[in-house]
């Protein structure tokens, strides 16, 4: 817990911030109550490896966690393919 004075405002560089995310949403980590997020997570961080959006093979492949954790928590990859594409 950091005491800053009013007013003071903190910037973190991005290699800090990819640290505390990496840190929050390492698949060990997960529970029924943020594996969504986790997988959000790691496709964008995939996504963003391969410099394009992965296909459910690109995730098997690539992932601790396969496309089929993909389907259970999305109800299907296609249906987890249209969450992800709605918010570009």
């Amino acid at each position: 817990m950091l005491n800053l004075p009013l007013g003071c405002r903190v910037e973190f560089d991005d290699r800090v911030i990819d640290i505390f995310a990496k840190q929050v949403l390492d698949p060990r980590q997960a529970t029924r109550h943020n594996i969504a997020r986790i997988l959000v997570y790691l496709y964008l961080r995939l996504t963003k490896s391969l410099g394009r959006r992965p296909n459910a093979r690109d995730v098997d492949r690539n992932q601790m966690l396969d496309s089929s954790f993909y389907a259970n928590v999305f109800g299907s990859w296609k249906k987890f393919e249209g969450l992800m594409a709605a918010d570009e």
